[in-house]
Formats: structure tokens, sequence, C-alpha cells
């Protein structure tokens, strides 16, 4: 199988995807500066099975201001992955963040969030709510979150 042309494919249909999330996303917080995002969420046994795969583009930004800054601090850090990309003319930044937790009891995940602290302040600074799904004792759930901004 040839791979040939298939990764810029796959981002092009990504911006176009992304292009369209953020005219919802502004539209909806109508604050500045503008962030959109997507997840895929992953969990698998602890025999490494997959058992859950989910993408997600209702990613609910709690404060895109204070998440900025977060974000900023992040980059700072080296602890985030920062991609720069020209999407017809724009340049963006594509910012993956990866969180993992392991379940210790059985229970339905109907949501997810990342937050993280700014000074001696913590915050939730994104929310998706999914389609729940069980997850059980030894479980691990990946999930990949990826942001979007728009430089200036």
């Amino acid at each position: 199988m040839q791979m040939k042309g298939k990764p810029l494919l796959i981002i092009s249909f990504l911006l176009v995807i992304f292009s369209t999330a953020s005219v919802w996303a502004q539209s909806q917080e109508g604050v500045e500066p503008f962030i959109s995002a997507f997840t895929q969420s992953v969990v698998r046994n602890p025999e490494g099975i997959l058992l859950v795969y989910q993408e997600n583009f209702a990613v609910r930004i709690a404060n895109p201001v204070v998440f900025n800054t977060f974000l900023d601090q992040q980059m700072e850090s080296g602890a985030v992955k920062v991609t720069k990309i020209d999407n017809f003319g724009e340049i963006q930044e594509m910012i993956e963040i990866n969180t993992t937790q392991a379940f210790e009891t059985d229970e339905l995940r109907a949501w997810d969030a990342i937050g993280g602290r700014i000074g001696d302040e913590s915050y939730r600074f994104a929310t998706i709510f999914h389609e729940g799904y069980p997850v059980s004792d030894g479980d691990v759930l990946t999930i990949t979150w990826v942001f979007f901004r728009t430089l200036e």
C-alpha cells in the first residue's frame, strides 16, 4: 500500500473539518482568542485489547482566555506537541495534549475533562460529553486532545 499523498489528504480533511468546527465554536463562545478542538478517546483492558474508540468535535472550552494562558505555559515547558499549519493563508497552531487515566472500579463514563493550574488556581479548561461507555478495574483511558488556535 502506497502512503504517498495520504498524510496530506488526511491533514487537508482535518483542516476542513476544523475550519467548520471553528466557525461553530466561535459563534458559541463569542470570545477571542479563538480555539477549536477535537478529541480521540481510547480505552484498553489490562491485556491491551481495544474496548472503546471515540472521536468528538463537541468540546466545550470553559474560558478561552485562561485556557490560552495554560496552553502557553504547556508549550514553554515542552509538555505538549505543537505543529504550525497554514490553513488557507491563516496560520494556526495545532496543540496535542495526551491524558491517561487507569480505573480501579467499574463505572460508566459519559464525560471527560482536561484541567490544570495557573498560579495557585485550579481550572477545568475543556469538557467533552459523549456517548457513555463502561469501564472496569484495570482499564486504561487515553485521550488525545487536539486544539487549534489562530495566530495573529
